[in-house]
């Protein structure tokens, strides 16, 4: 099942909910050179993507992410696993976020000030912002391996103190750790 929703209105009480970037979506691209790194890191992505598609957590992905996972994938591919393996599957939830259209409206939150100044500087990437505003607000962890997420870890940790009068961050995973730590245990 494929759903787009609006950050504003998205209650996903799902506690298997997690927010994917759209470097998960690499491996569906099967006629691409891919060098040792490449191949390492489609090995975990694919288990990741396997496990999306059999229900065993619930996706979430921002439109600007889903856009990324489309190009990185091919959109013929992305497509086809969209229509094939999660649209007429009885498990499978995905959900397209909506974000990009209240992103002025997050800029003037104070928590997200610092990080908003860092996407002004090119320091990093506005598909990253939205998809820490969802991990954030929705309180759910968030699988990628985009360098400036990890780049600016501090920051989107202070975010999410401020933002949820709490300490600690729903984790930031690697495909690799996401595997290895959440969906080898289900």
């Amino acid at each position: 099942m494929l759903k787009t929703v609006s950050i504003k209105t998205c209650r996903i009480d799902d506690s298997s909910a997690v927010v994917l970037g759209g470097d998960v979506f690499f491996p569906l691209k099967e006629n691409r050179k891919k060098s040792k790194r490449i191949r390492y890191l489609s090995e975990y992505c694919k288990k990741i993507l396997d496990a999306l598609s059999e229900g065993l957590f619930c996706g979430l992905i921002t439109e600007l992410e889903y856009g990324i996972a489309r190009d990185v994938a091919g959109e013929h591919e992305f497509y086809r696993f969209l229509n094939e393996r999660i649209k007429p599957s009885e498990k499978a939830r995905f959900f397209r976020v909506m974000v990009v259209n209240v992103l002025d409206e997050y800029r003037q939150i104070s928590a997200y000030k610092e990080l908003f100044k860092i996407v002004d500087t090119k320091g990093l990437h506005t598909p990253s912002m939205t998809s820490i505003i969802t991990a954030v607000e929705l309180k759910k962890p968030l699988v990628s391996y985009a360098d400036d997420l990890w780049k600016y870890q501090k920051y989107i940790h202070d975010a999410y103190a401020e933002r949820n009068n709490v300490k600690g961050f729903p984790l930031i995973f690697t495909p690799q750790d996401f595997y290895k730590s959440v969906l080898k245990s289900l």
